[in-house]
């Protein structure tokens, strides 16, 4: 007899009984406290019932949506208080139980990595794994895995924005060829073109970072950043120039901009370099004692070097590469 009644039970928990038979078992289980008892093994059967076929399958959501439907068909037919009592009570630890397959599924997903690449004269925008986001400039790659683990490490070749997601439990590393920056939660830029001995560059707008490097004799140093500080690292002598810049000026390429206050040539012209893949080659050294003011924006190469000339003495040479295979950045002299 006993064992027809769960039988009910369960049917009156699926939701398959008509609407009749479901108020003969809604009067029967609140007749006695053994009936109640007998209710909730009943129901803790039918809700385990329904986790083991969502992990059998490996349909987690499907199984969820299937029991909501069914608590709320279960609702609309005037279901017992002592119901809704025990479905509040026991869905709970049953939604933790498919949380826990859900996880547990991703975890068991191989790691992979994820490369991103952009042209030349182009700018991407990627959202990380821990939603921390990069702005990746003109002729940059990043790689990434597709899940963090213990802690969360990338790499760089080029230029790149970091809004980097606070997770003191979790460091951020963004590697370079010549030097690690690690951060918990704030937002810097990265120069790290590899070209012809271009030094590395980091500009701290907020938060605070360490910066990783090997000496000459390869000890491993490291040293704080502050805001507004940029920090250049020589990757052939190993030599580390701090000086103060407007955190503006240097990362106004991701809205497609170069902004100048009082900004040495040598800065300006990197920003050029960065956004269209170019180098420039300095034949005298005065010319490093002139400064810059002003705001470019989406303009293209000609044109930005058209402004230099008419806002100074800066005349540019564009040399062409003696064998066309060669592949790189345009090579361009500026003089007086």
């Amino acid at each position: 007899m006993e064992s027809e009644i769960f039988n009910s039970l369960l049917l009156y928990f699926e939701g398959s009984l008509s609407d009749a038979d479901s108020e003969k078992i809604s009067r029967w289980i609140e007749e006695d406290e053994s009936h109640k008892e007998l209710a909730r093994e009943a129901y803790i059967y039918w809700t385990a019932e329904q986790a083991m076929k969502s992990s059998r399958d490996g349909s987690t959501e499907l199984a969820l949506s299937k029991v909501y439907k069914r608590s709320r068909a279960a609702r609309r037919r005037r279901y017992s208080g002592i119901y809704q009592r025990i479905a509040a009570v026991l869905l709970i630890p049953l939604l933790i139980a498919s949380v826990l397959i859900a996880r547990h599924s991703v975890k068991s997903e191989p790691v992979q990595m994820i490369e991103v690449r952009t042209t030349a004269g182009m700018t991407s925008t990627v959202l990380l794994p821990d939603s921390s986001t990069v702005w990746l400039n003109s002729g940059s790659v990043l790689r990434y895995p597709s899940r963090f683990s213990q802690s969360r490490d990338v790499e760089l070749l080029g230029e790149g924005y970091f809004k980097v997601k606070k997770d003191p439990s979790r460091r951020f590393h963004v590697k370079t060829s010549a030097m690690t920056i690690e951060v918990v939660g704030t937002e810097f830029n990265v120069d790290a073109y590899e070209s012809d001995g271009r030094s590395i560059r980091t500009t701290l707008v907020n938060g605070a970072i360490n910066m990783h490097y090997a000496k000459d004799n390869d000890k491993a140093e490291a040293m704080k950043i502050y805001p507004g500080q940029c920090v250049s690292l020589d990757p052939i002598d190993k030599k580390i120039s701090v000086k103060k810049l407007d955190p503006n000026t240097v990362t106004a390429w991701r809205f497609g901009k170069i902004i100048m206050n009082r900004t040495p040539v040598e800065d300006a012209l990197r920003q050029i370099e960065n956004r269209y893949n170019v180098r420039f080659v300095i034949k005298d050294p005065k010319i490093f004692e002139q400064k810059f003011t002003g705001q470019l924006s989406d303009q293209r190469l000609d044109v930005m070097l058209d402004f230099f000339s008419r806002t100074s003495s800066l005349k540019f040479k564009k040399i062409s590469n003696v064998n066309e295979n060669i592949t790189g950045p345009e090579i361009i002299e500026v003089y007086i």
